[in-house]
């Protein structure tokens, strides 16, 4: 047997990960802190320049002689480069050897390689993934479970339930079970009740939605029912195809910019239920915010002309710069509150009635009911027969 003398292999090239360095630790908490373990998920994504894996090339080995003087030649190590089945990455320009993410999203660890996947699956969103927000887009193979967060600029789809959580999306949000908020009655000391609450700029579209508050920038599709619902859409609100008679909307504020449609509107129970087409829900709903804030901000200038008026007639009870203050901030109010106007004016510009506008119960309406369309608004007393609503001759007429 030949033993050899002073030579050594050579170490291959070696692909270290850098994601273990990416997760958060939890040691790493201060103890006194206050911990939110929504915060704390195992779910790891990335963005656009993040260190992803280094490569070592490899290290020759060291020549030597056999027992018998002949020359021993280590085998030559390959200098392997990163893998051919990458994507969602990019080799630093500045340092060959370092692997950076080119796109946020969830890595993922292949042979002498990553990928990041801009669309992230995970089982559910619960206290395992924790709360997620990145770019890009989400698939959730099971629920969304209640005071849970994600916030995307993709779109989200779900292909269980979503419960009392917070959902926004930049695209269209799908959810294949249905949306199931707390009623507003179950409200315990912590403070409000945790509705479902979806902000979305593209479409809704779910099985059935109960006790949620939606913001759609297009349609709400809801094969079912909605019940106890606030919604805002862009484009209209669908319950159910065209002339389903089993499908409803009982209760809460439906408002869309062009048409509502369902079977029933209301409930035999009387319960108050207001639907709404033919203006931006968008801009009113802003409408209401901006009322609210310059009726505030006009008491808060009609305070500062007493004061003024007071210290005008008591000037040794101006002291320091009280009045330079108060003539400030009442100066400051002024022009706030002509800046509010201008935006208020565009708001009402905004929201010049859409004449084609309609709301549709093929089966029935039921007392209790309110519809709106453009600015006219009818309320049923009692169940009336189904038809289709819409302005003729500036009236509202059911056909």
């Amino acid at each position: 047997a030949s033993s050899s003398i002073s030579w050594a292999r050579g170490t291959p090239t070696r692909f270290e990960s850098l994601l273990d360095r990416l997760k958060p630790r939890a040691q790493e908490i201060d103890e006194l802190a206050q911990v939110d373990y929504r915060d704390l998920g195992s779910l790891l994504l990335v963005t656009p320049g993040t260190p992803l894996m280094r490569r070592i090339p490899p290290l020759p080995g060291i020549d030597g002689r056999d027992v018998l003087g002949q020359p021993v030649l280590p085998d030559e190590m390959a200098d392997t480069q990163f893998s051919s089945d990458m994507s969602g990455v990019e080799i630093d320009p500045e340092d060959p050897l370092l692997l950076r993410a080119a796109i946020a999203g969830s890595p993922k660890l292949i042979n002498q390689g990553v990928q990041v996947n801009p669309v992230v699956e995970v089982d559910a969103v619960d206290l395992t993934t924790g709360n997620i927000n990145f770019e890009g887009s989400l698939q959730v193979r099971g629920d969304i479970s209640a005071t849970m967060e994600v916030r995307v600029t993709g779109d989200v789809v779900v292909n269980g339930t979503m419960e009392a959580a917070l959902v926004e999306a930049g695209g269209n949000v799908t959810v294949k079970g249905g949306i199931i908020g707390m009623a507003e009655a179950v409200q315990d000391a912590s403070g409000p009740a945790r509705t479902a609450h979806i902000v979305c700029g593209g479409e809704l579209k779910a099985r059935f939605i109960e006790n949620a508050i939606i913001s759609a920038g297009q349609n709400v599709e809801v094969e079912r029912e909605i019940r106890q619902c606030s919604i805002a859409a862009g484009g209209a609100v669908n319950v159910g195809a065209a002339n389903a008679q089993q499908t409803a909307i009982m209760g809460g504020q439906i408002r869309a910019l062009q048409a509502v449609r369902a079977g029933t509107i209301g409930s035999p129970a009387g319960v108050p239920t207001l639907v709404q087409a033919g203006l931006d829900p968008h801009a009113d709903i802003k409408r209401s915010a901006l009322t609210r804030k310059r009726v505030k901000m006009n008491e808060e200038k009609a305070k500062l002309e007493q004061l003024l008026l007071f210290l005008h007639s008591h000037p040794e009870r101006a002291t320091g710069d009280v009045v330079d203050r108060a003539r400030n901030t009442h100066a400051k109010l002024g022009r706030d509150l002509v800046t509010l106007e201008e935006e208020e004016a565009q708001l009402v510009r905004d929201l010049q009635p859409i004449h084609t506008a309609s709301i549709t119960a093929s089966r029935r309406y039921c007392s209790g009911v309110k519809i709106q369309i453009g600015n006219k608004m009818q309320e049923f007393l009692e169940d009336q027969v189904g038809g289709k609503a819409a302005l003729e001759e500036g009236q509202i007429v059911i056909r």
